[in-house]
């Protein structure tokens, strides 16, 4: 993952994320292995005391799994039912 140029490579493979998938990557590797909650992804994202739609993460989470599966890592992101997302 290059944080200065916005894209993730794998493989010789480059993809450019948007801000918003950069951080929810960033945000799992940093934590490598540990659940992270829907909640405390919103939080480290938006930083806001506003109501985010779930619905926004959902999409971010989305796009951000097609990214990685284009340069080559379709199961990267897991998901945990009821719990979060891990790398």
């Amino acid at each position: 993952m290059n944080l200065l140029k916005a894209e993730i490579s794998y493989n010789g493979q480059n993809k450019k994320l948007t801000k918003n998938e950069m951080g929810i990557l960033r945000l799992l590797m940093v934590n490598k292995g540990n659940i992270i909650p829907r909640d405390a992804i919103i939080d480290d994202l938006w930083q806001s005391e506003e109501f985010i739609d779930e619905n926004t993460l959902n999409v971010n989470i989305v796009r951000l799994r097609k990214a990685l599966a284009e340069i080559g890592l379709p199961d990267y992101l897991e998901t945990k039912r009821g719990l979060g997302y891990l790398v």
